[in-house]
Parts: C-alpha cells; structure tokens; sequence
C-alpha cells in the first residue's frame, strides 16, 4: 500500500456514510431535515495530510479524536478544508492532502486560518490543552499528532447525526484507530456516554483504571488504559468539550502521573 493508501481507502468509505446520510435525511429522518440534508456533502476526514495515517509497524505516537467536525456548513469551513456539493471528496482543495512527508507537516488546528462555526475557540482550546500537557514543545507534539473523528461528516450538531449514521461512524472510526495504534489517545470529548470519544472507546474497546478531576460531580477530564490497541498499554486523556481553568491547568500535573507521548 502506498504512503497515502489506507488513507484513501478510509476516504472511500467516509464516502459511503455520507451516502448514507442523504438517505437517511430522505427518507427516515426528519428532526432539522434542512441542516442535514447538507451534512452529506461535507465530509472531512483528516485534520493533517494523508502520510499521518499509514499504519506504522510500531503505531503512531498520538491521535487527538472528537465528534465530528462541527459548524453550519454554509459558512466558510477552513482554508483549504473540504467542502463539497455532491457528496465526494474535493480533494482540489485538499493541497495538504498529498503533501510529502516532512518534520512540520501541516494541522488544521495550528494553520487554518478560517473555522465555521465556533471553530476559533475549539482551534484555541486545542492550543492550550496541548501547551499544558507538553509545555515548549507543544507545537511539535501537535504537529506530530493525527487529528480525527468518530463521525467523518460535517453537522452544525452532533444532534444532527441519524442513529444509522452514527453507528457506521463509529466502525470507520475504530478501523482508524486500531490500525493507527497509538500510543496516546487525546479525546476531545469526555462523555461517558452519547456521542462521545470517550464512550466510544471505553464501549467498544474498553477503558482501565479511569480516574477523573474534580474527584466527584461532572468530570472536565478522565484518564485512563486502553489494552491490546498498541506495543503495551494505550494511555487515553478525555478533555470536557468546554473544560474549566482548573480543568486546563490540572493537565499541567497530570503528565507527571500517567506515561503519556
């Protein structure tokens, strides 16, 4: 397989589920009909170029996995992003894409200059999660991490998913990930059910000796294990969507509790 291989095949299938979607939104489902009937169309994969997810002897060092790619799909996505009108990839406005391997590969979290939605803040809240956890060299560490989701399709909502949608979103989000197997899991996302990260991996692949902070009430951040994913155990960090100061600042001490790359 080459360099970009699995990459595209991934791509063809997150095709598919974007078929699945106009299907879904035309005939069985019919909660915000007018927002979805355009999630078809967005679909976007990869936050870096294909090369950062080719399966590795060894694994990747880190993946950071959400939902789905958020915002109204009518405003302007990312420069450079996918945006599309009949369902397949634009991979003409894809340019990172196909960009070669090198030391700075390119990240939407770091170099997209325009976000639907409320995309600068989660743009600025990846920023600091990363800044926290690896301080000086955070910039490379964000760099070097292959940035995805469950659900490879655009919605305004993660509401906006039909069940159907969703669960075949979660077999081509989990295909990723084992065949990735990495060594760090950064979830944004720390739900413990619902449409989560965090609850799709601790459901479908289990997660060991989670601990959360604060100790009690509603958790900003989870940690824990994921077995037999990669070479040892998988170390997952699990971020509230919009995590408190305290939440943030916490992260700072918490990589010197857990093996984390």
């Amino acid at each position: 397989m080459t360099a970009s291989g699995f990459a595209v095949k991934m791509e063809g299938k997150a095709e598919a589920i974007a078929v699945l979607m106009k299907a879904c939104v035309a005939t069985n489902w019919r909660r915000r009909v007018e927002r979805a009937d355009f999630a078809y169309s967005n679909i976007k994969p990869w936050y870096n170029p294909r090369w950062m997810f080719q399966p590795r002897p060894r694994g990747v060092e880190r993946v950071f996995v959400g939902i789905n790619p958020a915002g109204n799909p009518n405003t302007p996505g990312p420069v450079n992003g996918l945006q599309c009108g009949n369902g397949r990839c634009d991979h003409d406005r894809l340019s990172y894409y196909d960009a070669e391997p090198c030391d700075r590969p390119y990240n939407d979290w770091l170099d997209a200059r325009c976000w639907p939605g409320r995309g600068p803040h989660h743009q600025k809240r990846t920023r600091r999660v990363f800044k926290n956890l690896y301080r000086k060299r955070w910039e490379q560490r964000l760099r070097q991490t292959s940035c995805f989701n469950v659900c490879p399709l655009r919605t305004e909502s993660a509401d906006d998913i039909p069940d159907c949608v969703w669960h075949k979103s979660v077999a081509w989000f989990l295909e990723v990930l084992e065949n990735l197997s990495p060594r760090t899991i950064i979830c944004n996302g720390s739900g413990k059910s619902g449409k989560s990260p965090w609850a799709v991996i601790d459901n479908c692949l289990g997660i060991w000796q989670q601990h959360q902070f604060p100790d009690s009430g509603r958790a900003q951040l989870r940690w824990g294990t994921v077995k037999n994913l990669a070479e040892g155990d998988t170390t997952i960090i699990g971020i509230n969507q919009r995590p408190s100061n305290a939440a943030l600042d916490f992260l700072c001490d918490l990589r010197s509790r857990i093996d984390i790359t």
